[in-house]
């Protein structure tokens, strides 16, 4: 996943900061380059994004607070021996990849850019940074549900699980533009947990729980939140 990310910000990189920059003034190749630019990053970003999906990473605010250990941003990582030589260096690298399109991208912003280094920031754990990059990318954000679920699920991060009306606004515009999106699903049915809504919160899980080919921790994790909310329903204290 990371190899991937770090090939596309590699080739927008290059494009942006070699190939246009080497190109001589008035030559007709430059300006098929920079007018062809937004096409290629919109290309790899689509590319990258469908290669990573909405990493679990993220996900799953499915389950109610007294199973926590799950919580949004905090999904088991791959066990990797804490004095592997190699367990820091794919991010080491892909931040400062990160860091170099953001710094082109702040003196020539692109929303297809801006929309690569948001989920670039989600993989490396940066949701503060992530915020404001789906941002900068709304024009592509808005008409995507999988990208305007991450931007709510990081958005909920950032405010340490606490879901605003601002993050629910836009957990119900993912679904309006997908009703079946799963991130999107077990966020609004968190969010009705939170509120005591727990008839709402299960008529959500199960949505997500009929979804078809729904891997197999995904349903454990929404099983077990169903049980809880009945649990809460027939016992309220």
């Amino acid at each position: 996943m990371i190899f991937l990310i770090a090939i596309s910000l590699m080739i927008l990189l290059a494009i942006t900061i070699v190939v246009v920059p080497m190109m001589k003034p008035g030559i007709k190749l430059k300006q098929m380059l920079i007018y062809a630019l937004p096409i290629v990053i919109s290309f790899f970003s689509i590319l990258v994004y469908q290669k990573i999906g909405s990493p679990n990473s993220t996900e799953v605010v499915a389950m109610p607070p007294q199973m926590q250990n799950q919580m949004v941003g905090n999904a088991p990582e791959a066990s990797v021996p804490e004095n592997h030589p190699g367990k820091n260096a794919g991010n080491m690298d892909l931040n400062k990849l990160a860091e170099g399109l953001a710094k082109k991208l702040e003196a020539k912003p692109n929303p297809d850019g801006w929309a690569l280094l948001a989920r670039t920031y989600i993989e490396l754990k940066r949701y503060d940074d992530a915020v404001p990059a789906f941002e900068k990318a709304s024009v592509i954000v808005d008409k995507d549900a999988s990208m305007l679920a991450d931007y709510a699920d990081a958005m909920a991060v950032k405010n340490k699980g606490v879901f605003t009306p601002q993050i629910e606004s836009v957990v119900d515009k993912a679904l309006k533009l997908d009703p079946s999106q799963k991130k999107a699903l077990l966020l609004k049915a968190t969010i009705a947990f939170n509120r005591n809504d727990f008839k709402s919160a299960i008529d959500v899980w199960s949505k997500v729980d009929a979804l078809p080919n729904l891997d197999a921790e995904t349903k454990k994790v929404v099983e077990a939140s169903i049980d809880e909310a009945k649990k809460m329903m027939s016992n309220p204290k």
